[in-house]
């Protein structure tokens, strides 16, 4: 396996690790804490260290204009759609269901890929999905019909459902960004836009004061 190839799958298996990790803690944050203003704030400072780290590096900080509406879009889906929806469904429901309802996020991907960008999906991709939503389908129901055809989902269950389909529109939006910004770039940016968006969306009078 080439070294870079190598790379970028440890790099990607450790997001899922520290990703898998990250429930467990908002849990706990959210007990004492708004999620709105707690999200505002770590993405607010996340975006403020990486454009220090970009500007330090030299690397133009301002994107070219055609990839300022993707930016925002990114910011409100990522910070406003997936992480509020996500820390306020923690309040509600269970980390165990949002590891599952989340796990079909890359069948849901796919499809919209496919719908969107009318990307080609091979044999293998539509077995995955359709494993990825059997499995997550046998794990909710515990492999009991009379519980899929009772089922009911909390509202909390419901914010995970959001915060997948948000996250699935982000990942789409990062592959189309990537073409005018970098990657740290584009997470600076849409770290800010989303959390300034989140936090006017929770005192619009103080959105900036809300955010530092």
């Amino acid at each position: 396996m080439p070294k870079n190839i190598s790379a970028a799958t440890l790099m990607v298996l450790s997001a899922c690790i520290i990703w898998g990790a990250q429930p467990m803690f908002v849990t706990f944050v959210v007990r004492e804490f708004d999620p709105i203003p707690l999200v505002s704030i770590r993405y607010f400072t996340v975006g403020v260290v990486l454009l220090a780290a970009l500007a330090y590096s030299g690397e133009k900080l301002l994107p070219p204009r055609k990839a300022w509406l993707p930016l925002f879009l990114m910011g409100v889906l990522s910070v406003g759609g997936n992480n509020v929806a996500q820390f306020t469904g923690l309040q509600y429901s269970t980390v165990a269901n949002l590891t599952i309802i989340a796990s079909l996020t890359p069948a849901v991907t796919a499809l919209l890929s496919l719908v969107l960008l009318h990307e080609r999906l091979h044999k293998l991709q539509w077995l995955g999905i359709a494993a990825s939503i059997i499995g997550a389908v046998y794990l909710i129901s515990k492999g009991s019909l009379s519980t899929i055809i009772n089922l009911n989902f909390n509202f909390g269950d419901i914010l995970f459902c959001v915060s997948m389909v948000a996250w699935a529109f982000y990942t789409i939006l990062v592959a189309q960004v990537s073409k005018y910004v970098s990657a740290y770039s584009a997470v600076a940016w849409a770290g800010l836009l989303g959390s300034l968006t989140t936090a006017a969306y929770s005192n619009p009078d103080r959105a900036v004061c809300t955010a530092l």
